[in-house]
């Protein structure tokens, strides 16, 4: 584990040799290159409105948590950098930053996300007396964001579902490349909040991947995925090339995001149950590296839970669980294939229906629970929905052909039913 820690601030005595804004306190073997990157990744400006208490620091004043990815070493940067007003010459617009340095943050942070480390209580806001800084010795504890409480606030705000499908398509479309978010906050608390929303419904390796900074005065110098500022800050009028500015404080959201069935889905289905998705998507198979890439086999967990799914949803969990049937569990299979029975078996393509007859096939062979039970199952009820079609005088649709013999005895005795004596 390696996890090494600097402070930066103006003070008097740190390691520069001078008085002024100078590190003054840090862990041994930090190389040159990653100082000058860290003092300039937590530089802090207040927002325009604050300046009159810049000798002063107030509750009102933005706290930046930022995570981003070092240039020289490849390893995480997590920093907190507070506002501290006059520093010890009395000269107002003091800051205080606190970062870390984490080489493999999977294994040095474990199942604490970034984002969670929002307000932790090892966070320092002032100099202390040593300017040598051990590495930590054990994984930071995270502050008070959990998933409980993200899924707490959006519960508590109408309409969340659709800003929420909303920010993490802009979110995907950013981390592919494509123009960064800003979120526009009343404070950047309420931009935190909003942070890791979006990263518990990335799930874990993803959200690893999300950069972000919770606050900054002039978003344009922060390269992060996903930049915060404060409503009261007058850099938020970008130039819309470079950004897709959702404003939390008025409810607006960018237009023209691009599609993502992916995010449509996880913010459906909401942040009590995308943790359960995503665990459910790790055992189906490897996860690819971005949201998109991972819609057929979010779509596939979703289907293997029961979850409710929209036609496309489903036929595209279905094409993927036929083509991935030599690594998906036969209770997988299963699941997945009575979950459509249960809600839209009438309405699959001939395509579709060869291809879950044949998952349940394969489910029926892997079990040894009697020769095509589940398969006899979902045949026999594509019958019934073929007869029960004719019945009420609608087209009976496409036929997949019967592979058991009680699929095929139910459609001759469906036949002789309905032809006369």
């Amino acid at each position: 584990m390696t996890i090494l820690q600097l402070q930066y601030t103006s003070c008097e005595i740190g390691l520069s040799g001078h008085s002024g804004f100078q590190f003054c306190a840090m862990s041994p073997g930090v190389a040159q290159d990653v100082l000058r990157e860290v003092e300039q990744l937590t530089a802090y400006e207040p927002p325009d409105n604050l300046r009159a208490a810049a000798g002063t620091a107030t509750g009102e004043h933005p706290v930046n948590l930022i995570h981003t990815r070092s240039e020289y070493t490849g390893g995480a940067i997590i920093a907190r950098v507070v506002f501290t007003g006059l520093d010890f010459s009395n000269r107002s617009g003091n800051y205080f930053a606190h970062t870390l340095l984490i080489d493999a943050p999977g294994d040095d942070l474990g199942d604490v996300l970034p984002v969670e480390l929002w307000a932790a209580p090892f966070w320092q806001a002032a100099q202390g007396p040593a300017t040598d800084l051990p590495p930590l010795q054990a994984r930071p504890s995270p502050g008070p964001v959990t998933p409980g409480l993200i899924s707490d606030l959006l519960a508590g705000t109408p309409g969340h579902v659709r800003p929420l499908e909303s920010l993490l398509a802009a979110v995907d479309d950013a981390m592919g490349g494509g123009r960064r978010v800003l979120l526009v906050g009343e404070d950047s608390t309420a931009v935190c909040h909003w942070v890791a929303a979006a990263c518990y419904l990335l799930g874990p390796a993803l959200a690893r991947r999300l950069t972000f900074a919770t606050y900054s005065h002039d978003p344009r110098r922060c390269l992060t995925h996903v930049v915060g500022t404060v409503a009261d800050a007058t850099t938020v009028r970008l130039d819309a090339a470079a950004f897709r500015a959702f404003d939390l404080t008025a409810g607006t959201i960018p237009e023209e995001i691009p599609a993502s069935p992916a995010a449509a889905l996880l913010a459906r289905t909401g942040i009590a149950g995308s943790a359960g998705l995503w665990q459910t998507a790790a055992s189906l198979g490897p996860l690819p590296e971005s949201l998109a890439e991972c819609f057929p086999v979010l779509a596939s967990a979703a289907l293997v839970l029961d979850q409710p799914l929209g036609e496309q949803e489903a036929d595209v969990a279905i094409g993927w669980l036929a083509a991935s049937a030599d690594q998906v569990s036969a209770e997988h299979q299963a699941s997945a294939v009575r979950a459509v029975l249960r809600q839209i078996r009438g309405d699959l393509p001939v395509r579709r229906q060869r291809e879950l007859v044949g998952l349940a096939v394969s489910a029926d062979a892997a079990r040894s629970r009697g020769a095509d039970t589940l398969a006899t199952e979902v045949e026999c009820a594509f019958a019934a929905d073929f007869f029960a079609r004719l019945d009420r005088g609608l087209p009976p649709g496409t036929w997949a052909g019967y592979r058991t013999d009680q699929g095929r005895k139910a459609v001759a005795d469906g036949c002789a039913q309905r032809l006369p004596g």
